[in-house]
C-alpha cells in the first residue's frame, strides 16, 4: 500500500520492500495549466556523509544521464519538456547495489525550466506529483503531490535516500521549496 508522504515524512524501504535493490523516482505533470507549458525536470545529487558532491558526474540531471559507475548506480530517463505524456514524465533509477559505499544521501530535486524568466512556479502547474516504487513490480510505495506541497516555489527537495547503520535505506520526504533554481542546490551540495 503507497504511503502519501508530507514533508518530513519517512518510509523505511528496507522494512518495506526488502527484496526490492532497484527503485524509481518518477515525476509526472500534466501538459499545462492556464495555457503555458511547464518544463519539469528530475535531478539527483550523490551526496557523502557531508552532504556534498565532489565530482561533477554525482550530479545526474538531463544533461548527464548516469552516475560514474561501471554499472551506473542511478540513470535518468531523459528529458520530458510538456508532461504531455500519462503518469510518469521523468524517472531516475536507482540500483542500491551499485551505490558506492562513500554515498550516504541521494537528495533529489525538481526544479521548473526556466521558471523565473517565465513567472512560474509549482502553484502552476497541474497534478504535479513525485513518487517512489519498486522498478520491477511497479508498486508505489509512497507518493509527494507537488502541486499542493510548493506553491510559490521554482524548486524542491522532494526528499532523499538515505543510507542507515548496515545499509539500511530509507525514504524522507523534505519538500523544502526554493524560489532561486536548481543553481541554488548545486551550490548548496558542491564541494
Amino acid at each position: 500500500m503507497s504511503i502519501n508522504l508530507q514533508k518530513g515524512g519517512s518510509i523505511n524501504l528496507t522494512k518495506s520492500a526488502p527484496t526490492t535493490t532497484v527503485f524509481k523516482i518518477g515525476l509526472g505533470w500534466d501538459a499545462s495549466n492556464g495555457g503555458q507549458t511547464m518544463d519539469l525536470d528530475a535531478s539527483a545529487f550523490m551526496l557523502n556523509a557531508n552532504g556534498k558532491f565532489h565530482d561533477p558526474l554525482h550530479f545526474v540531471f538531463y544533461n548527464n544521464l548516469h552516475s560514474p559507475e561501471a554499472a551506473p548506480a542511478i540513470q535518468h530517463s531523459g528529458d520530458n519538456l510538456t508532461g504531455a505524456a500519462e503518469g510518469d514524465d521523468e524517472t531516475i533509477t536507482v540500483t542500491v547495489p551499485n551505490i558506492p559505499p562513500e554515498i550516504a544521501e541521494i537528495s533529489f530535486i525538481i526544479s521548473i525550466y526556466d521558471a523565473v524568466a517565465k513567472g512560474q512556479h509549482f502553484g502552476m502547474v497541474k497534478n504535479a506529483f513525485a513518487r517512489i516504487y519498486d522498478a520491477g513490480t511497479g508498486k508505489e510505495l509512497a507518493k509527494f503531490n507537488l502541486t499542493d506541497e510548493c506553491n510559490g516555489a521554482t524548486s524542491v527537495q522532494m526528499g532523499s535516500l538515505m543510507r542507515r547503520a548496515g545499509d539500511t535505506w530509507s525514504f524522507e520526504a523534505v519538500g523544502v521549496g526554493s524560489a532561486a533554481g536548481l543553481q541554488d542546490y548545486i551550490n548548496q551540495y558542491q564541494e
